[in-house]
This record gives C-alpha cells, sequence and structure tokens, in this order.
C-alpha cells in the first residue's frame, strides 16, 4: 500500500535564479591617487560608495531589475515561497506550464535587452565620464571588459519535484502546514499594501483599485489545497467583486465594504466572519483602531447628511510606518 497522497504530489519547485550587474566595481582608496589619498579628496556619493565605484550611470540597469521582478511576481502569483527572499517556490502543477511559458518570455526579453546594453556599454560609460569629469580619469581606469560585463548578468530558472526522503520524520507534513500559513501571510501583505498605497484616507476609488482583489482571489484559487480557509476568502471576493460597478467610482458602502474586508485579510483573517456582515465599526476596531474609524464615520455622515454639519476638516491620520515592499523581490 503506498503512502497517503500529500500537497506536495500537486505541487512542483520552481527555483528562480538571475542576476544583475550593479554597473560597479569594488575600489580603494589607494586608487585615486598619491595626491587625492593624501588630501582626502574624495569623490561624491553618486560617483564612490562603500568602497566600490559606479563606471555607468545605473539609470541604464532598471530594465533588467524590472525582469527580475516580473519573474518573482509570476512566481507570487499563483504559488508561495519556501522562504522569504530564498526565490524557492512551491508551485501548484495545474499552474505549472503558464507559469514556465512566462518565465521563458521573460527570459527572452532579458536576453535580448541585455544584447541591447552590452552593444551601448561603450557608450553609457563615456557618457558617465563626461557626466563627472574630475573624475573621469578615475573611472576609466576602473572599468571592465566587456566580456567581463556581460558575465556579471545571468537569467535561469529550474523545475523539480518534491521527493520526500524515507527517513522523513514527519517535517513534510511540518512544512505543508508551513506552506499554508505562508499562504495567508502573503494574502496579508498584498491586502495591506492595497490598503496603504490605495485606499487609506480616501473615500471612494476608481475601479482599477479592485485589482489587489483579484490578485488575491487568483493566488488563493491556485493553492486552495493548502489552507481550507483559502476557500472562505474566495468566497467573501466573489461575493464582494459580484456588487461593484463595471466602470466609474466605487463609494459609499461599497467603498466601506472594500476597505473592511482588506483590512480583515491584511490581519490575515480570511475565515467567514460570525458577525453581522458590514459591520464596520467591529471590524475596524479590531484592525485599524480609532484613527481609522473616525475617517469612515466622517465620510458616512457627510454622505448621509445626518447630524450636524459635516466635518470638513481632514480625519487625523496615525503615525506613518515603514511600507513593506509587496512588488515582488526587488534585490
Amino acid at each position: 500500500m503506498g503512502a497517503p497522497p500529500t500537497v506536495f504530489d500537486q505541487m512542483s519547485l520552481v527555483a528562480i535564479e538571475i542576476s544583475v550587474w550593479g554597473g560597479e566595481r569594488q575600489s580603494q582608496l589607494k586608487d585615486l591617487g598619491e595626491e587625492r589619498h593624501i588630501s582626502g579628496d574624495l569623490p561624491p556619493e553618486k560617483v564612490s560608495k562603500s568602497f566600490s565605484k559606479k563606471v555607468i550611470d545605473t539609470k541604464h540597469l532598471r530594465p533588467f531589475r524590472r525582469f527580475r521582478n516580473q519573474a518573482h511576481e509570476a512566481c507570487m502569483a499563483v504559488g508561495t515561497q519556501l522562504k522569504d527572499r530564498s526565490g524557492i517556490y512551491a508551485i501548484p502543477d495545474a499552474e505549472l506550464d503558464s507559469l514556465i511559458l512566462r518565465l521563458e518570455e521573460i527570459e527572452q526579453e532579458y536576453k535580448e535587452e541585455l544584447q541591447r546594453f552590452l552593444g551601448d556599454y561603450a557608450s553609457y560609460v563615456d557618457e558617465w565620464i563626461a557626466a563627472n569629469a574630475e573624475w573621469g580619469e578615475w573611472i576609466r581606469k576602473s572599468t571592465l571588459s566587456l566580456s567581463e560585463v556581460e558575465k556579471r548578468f545571468s537569467f535561469g530558472f529550474f523545475v523539480t519535484g518534491f521527493a520526500p526522503n524515507k527517513r522523513d520524520d514527519g517535517r513534510m507534513a511540518e512544512k505543508a502546514e508551513e506552506l499554508g500559513n505562508t499562504l495567508i501571510r502573503e494574502i496579508a501583505q498584498v491586502a495591506e499594501a492595497s490598503w496603504e498605497r490605495t485606499l487609506r484616507g480616501r473615500d471612494e476609488a476608481g475601479i482599477r483599485v479592485l485589482g489587489p482583489m483579484k490578485r488575491m482571489r487568483r493566488k488563493l484559487a491556485a493553492c486552495r489545497f493548502l489552507n481550507p480557509v483559502a476557500d472562505q476568502g474566495i468566497q467573501q471576493i466573489d461575493k464582494l467583486l459580484a456588487k461593484m460597478p463595471k466602470s466609474g467610482a466605487i463609494q459609499g458602502g461599497l467603498y466601506q465594504d472594500l476597505t473592511v474586508l482588506t483590512l480583515r485579510f491584511a490581519k490575515g483573517d480570511l475565515a467567514i466572519p460570525g458577525h453581522v456582515a458590514g459591520n464596520i465599526d467591529q471590524a475596524l476596531e479590531e484592525i485599524a483602531g480609532e484613527e481609522v474609524i473616525k475617517e469612515l464615520e466622517a465620510d458616512a455622515e457627510s454622505e448621509t447628511g445626518n447630524g450636524e454639519a459635516a466635518n470638513t476638516a481632514p480625519a487625523p491620520q496615525p503615525e506613518p510606518k515603514e511600507k513593506p515592499d509587496y512588488s515582488g523581490f526587488l534585490f
């Protein structure tokens, strides 16, 4: 009798391996020459920082960073990461073929851009020297050959299956549970980013604001077998999206519904709530605190006209906090 099926029987591992040159090379103070070394005449930070010196304007490397981000985002859209910033993803087999096609497209674009970049490399060096003429000789001595530059770029990925060792003592079961928890955490990150970037401090928005909800639904649907609460999250998203307009502004009660669900997901709470749906005071008190409640109460009062004249002063804003990076992996 074979081993009982597990979530790993429905998944494969995809590892992303992408390198992008930083447009720099290592430097030492003695490279400045004896006279400048002794006088302490140092180049500005835009030219040299932390014992490295730029040999081109790094704006020319942005396309490669974009391709790298796109590859990681494609994996995150339908799978979950084994460990933060590891570049290794657990991908449902049902999504694997389409993901590989997408990665191959990005890889081709990366390679085409690399050939264009290498063809323009010499002109980028001249451009940077002209923009920093005082340090031009020092920069030119530091330039890399074309072959050296090419070696600092790479784009690759590989796919393999989960293969538990027969000595496994239950660690795969622990990993399966961990993946289920990671799925919810990644959904919470997307929801929190949506709140901070597109919903907070507003009382209406265009339909593009629904994009994060749709992305969360896709991810939950792909990975639903990792955590039973995923289906409840999907049901709530479907119910919300069914009420939304196809065009125009989302406002009033619909905007509040979107806000409540986003905030609950940001808390990692995907279960269908036991309390009455749309209880905005309870949901926000649990998740966002008094400041956000005041914002939405002010919005509701100005719309309905209840009570005294609407308060036109801006609602108080909580102290800003550092925003996590959810656009993918910006290495």
